[in-house]
């Protein structure tokens, strides 16, 4: 019924975990090796994945070869990177026709037990024209799902954890690719104004306020429908220089654009919560945080924020029941810099791992 997608390039080392992550939930893995030098491929084989061969150009078009060599009738897309903590099967099994797509919640850790935490598309219907778009930096299928007539649900339950900034690797270098990428796609003919979101999160991630918000302006001025992301960013980019008027502003009116499948407004529930609670109205972000639980009730960090602001050990349980990775030594080490999700962090600092 599932089938598990990865791309990979030297991550001989992840896959054993991520694959494991998944046998659970998917009936077959599939892995398109992205020019490893290492053993990725041997260890993919050796973990019951089927490899499969792509002759594209960049990391991120190589994802359409493993959706023409699937069978099953959902894919599963995770990263080497990445890892599965709950079983995907009852989504798909209880979905309508209508639904072309879950956005699954993705943690990014970033050190320090913190994270950063966004929906992805990463669960969706096989078909033979959803496929992802034609760039070398964040691709997706979403728009492929839309225009396929398929509705893109907010799964209830399903977090993949991504611990990229916690692995040792050249986390500068990456982001400067990353940047690179995303700067030659953005202003070509046919570019999703998307990119230039992200690119503006690179930007704020090295404190170029100005061009980051240009960069969001310029997207805007392209795409008028991108105006609650738009805020949300800019609403954690305020939120983090300490500009909290402006930070809630921004918060509130992309949760009043934004419709209830807006993948980003458990995040801008999180940073009105914050800001409040940063200007001493904790009652306010008390009330704040129970309207995100009424909203979205799995949704871990809601309910760890509202322990942060009551100190309520129930809330800490059912954090720790949907999220146990809140507590793991593994995600408090420091993390690498710059990071992105830094900036886009909202979570309440106050919480503390349990005492063991």
């Amino acid at each position: 019924m599932i089938a598990a997608c990865i791309v990979a390039r030297d991550a001989a080392a992840l896959l054993p975990e991520c694959i494991a992550s998944v046998r659970e939930s998917a009936g077959e893995v599939l892995l398109v090796d992205d020019g490893s030098t290492d053993d990725t491929v041997a260890v993919a084989r050796s973990e019951g994945a089927r490899i499969v061969a792509s002759d594209a150009k960049s990391h991120e078009l190589a994802r359409n070869a493993y959706l023409e060599a699937a069978t099953a009738e959902w894919i599963l897309v995770i990263d080497a990177d990445e890892r599965l903590t709950t079983d995907v099967r009852p989504l798909v099994e209880r979905a309508g026709s209508e639904v072309g797509g879950f956005a699954l919640e993705r943690y990014d850790w970033i050190g320090g037990g913190r994270w950063a935490s966004t929906r992805l598309v990463r669960l969706f219907r096989r078909a033979p024209d959803v496929r992802y778009f034609a760039s070398t930096a964040h691709a997706a299928v979403a728009p492929a799902i839309a225009r396929a007539g398929g509705r893109v649900a907010l799964a209830a339950h399903g977090a993949l954890h991504h611990l990229d900034a916690l692995l040792d690797r050249d986390h500068a270098a990456k982001r400067a690719d990353m940047r690179r990428r995303l700067e030659a796609q953005r202003g070509l003919p046919g570019a999703p104004p998307i990119l230039r979101c992200f690119y503006a999160l690179e930007l704020f991630a090295l404190e170029d306020d100005r061009a980051a918000d240009a960069e969001l302006a310029a997207a805007l001025a392209s795409d008028p429908r991108i105006e609650p992301i738009a805020s949300l960013f800019r609403a954690q980019h305020h939120r983090a220089r300490a500009r909290f008027d402006e930070a809630e502003r921004l918060a509130r009116r992309a949760l009043g654009l934004a419709s209830d499948v807006f993948r980003g407004r458990d995040s801008a529930w999180a940073v009105l919560a914050d800001v409040e609670d940063r200007q001493g109205r904790v009652e306010d972000a008390i009330a704040t945080t129970r309207a995100a639980i009424a909203e979205s009730p799995a949704v871990a960090s809601h309910h760890l924020n509202l322990f942060a602001l009551t100190g309520d050990e129930r809330a800490r349980d059912e954090a720790l029941r949907l999220n146990p990775w809140i507590d793991s030594p593994r995600v408090l080490a420091p993390g690498a810099r710059p990071s992105i999700f830094v900036q886009q962090d909202a979570l309440l600092e106050r919480y503390r791992p349990r005492p063991a």
